[in-house]
């Protein structure tokens, strides 16, 4: 989508990834700008429907057919069935609408009696509302937002209720809206505003908090409109960064009052410790340490990047004076990276 990226021998790429392929992208805005990826994921082609979710009775199940609340759903040998439900069971279905129309399961796992739904899809009538092949109802308290008109893209919410009745309480319109973006990034220019490398656009409605001087940290919030062009929400001054360092860590062990690393470094939890996400066992996070005025180090925050499937099985070799001196020129890379 027009934007370099940075990668090393740490960058987690899944799949045979080939230009043109739609991913999704995780990583870290540098100091010096450039975009590092930590990991890159192939989602399947024939999968780039909208997703869904809902909670409904299973009314026929099949080899390569379900029914759960009156919705007609693909199953094929990627779908994941945890169990065994059964008809007349409550589960949790969640998927892809495909580009025929269809619905294909990605899973189907017991599900607890909420019978919550979320639903994106195309509007094919409004009185009475049905989208994507679902008849909905509303009440005078659903909250619908204005203009939208047959053959719009929706995404609604709701649940379903025990008689079988989808019942929206929002619908909202996805046609024309921006994706957004969050980041911290390093401000290098106010006019025009450039933060992390990239180059802002800001209005009336972009809320600057400051001042903000060029070498700042700031956080910032925002669109990116059809034309391409990052519009500015927020720009937030981070007055906690200095001092501060970054670091990339992948957790070994936790527990309730501390997280152990990979590297057996081991982190105590308290009030000051601020935890962004859920911390488990080979979660990659994000710690930041800052150095006090009289050199103590503290560490500030823990923030969760991604969850691997498993930990790295540990290495095992013989090691002589020379390799302990290859250890040594390692870590000095690793920390200083």
């Amino acid at each position: 989508s027009g934007r370099t990226l940075r990668i090393d021998p740490t960058t987690a790429i899944d799949g045979d990834i080939a230009l043109g392929d739609l991913v999704d992208v995780k990583g870290f805005i540098l100091p010096d700008g450039a975009f590092s990826a930590e990991r890159i994921r192939r989602l399947e082609a024939e999968r780039k429907g909208r997703k869904f979710e809902f909670v409904g009775v299973v009314d026929q199940t099949g080899e390569a057919s379900w029914q759960v609340a009156g919705i007609a759903l693909v199953v094929d040998p990627d779908t994941e069935i945890h169990g065994e439900p059964a008809v007349g069971d409550v589960v949790e279905v969640e998927g892809y609408l495909l580009a025929d129309g269809r619905w294909w399961a990605k899973s189907i796992k017991p599900a607890e009696e909420d019978r919550e739904f979320e639903v994106a899809g195309t509007v094919e009538s409004i009185d009475p509302w049905v989208v994507q092949g679902v008849s909905l109802e509303t009440r005078p308290w659903t909250e619908i937002d204005e203009g939208i008109a047959v053959g719009d893209r929706v995404k609604v919410e709701g649940r379903v209720l025990e008689d079988g009745t989808w019942l929206a309480e929002e619908i909202e319109g996805l046609d024309e809206k921006p994706l957004r973006f969050k980041f911290v990034g390093l401000v290098s220019s106010l006019d025009p505003w450039i933060i992390g490398g990239t180059t802002l656009a800001v209005d009336e409605r972009t809320e600057v908090e400051g001042p903000i001087a060029v070498g700042d940290v700031v956080k910032v919030e925002g669109w990116i409109l059809a034309d391409g062009t990052w519009l500015a929400k927020e720009i937030e001054l981070r007055e906690d960064t200095q001092g501060c360092l970054n670091t990339r860590a992948l957790v070994r062990d936790v527990s309730a009052n501390q997280i152990v690393l990979l590297n057996w470094q081991t982190i105590e939890l308290d009030d000051d410790v601020e935890v962004e996400g859920k911390v488990e066992v080979a979660t990659v996070v994000v710690v930041q340490v800052c150095a006090g005025d009289d050199g103590s180090i503290t560490v500030v925050s823990i923030t969760v990047i991604y969850h691997m499937d498993e930990l790295p099985p540990p290495r095992h070799r013989e090691r002589d004076e020379h390799d302990d001196d290859d250890h040594d020129e390692h870590h000095h890379d690793e920390d200083h990276d």
